[in-house]
């Protein structure tokens, strides 16, 4: 969501993500997109996870981490779709 597609018309809205980012001078523990996304795991709140390539991209994003599967079934989220993928740089 938070890169436009190249698919979208111009006219068309960018969707923000909900919320306000987090202080860069003081950026909280773990995920930086972890308070404002609608998948977010509890291990999002605690731990950055490292930078994987999938699919040609690369995600820094627990939902794509090789332990998915245990962290997904954890939070009781039974499908996931690989477009849910956001980036930060730090």
């Amino acid at each position: 969501r938070a890169m436009p597609k190249d698919t979208g018309s111009v006219n068309e809205p960018l969707q923000p993500i909900p919320g306000t980012p987090p202080d860069l001078f003081a950026p909280p523990p773990g995920c930086a997109f972890a308070a404002r996304c609608s998948a977010a795991l509890a291990v999002c709140h605690r731990r950055q996870p490292s930078e994987l390539a999938t699919a040609g991209n690369r995600a820094s994003c627990w939902l794509h981490h090789k332990d998915a599967a245990q962290y997904r079934a954890a939070a009781g989220i039974t499908s996931f779709a690989s477009e849910q993928i956001s980036e930060v740089r730090q």
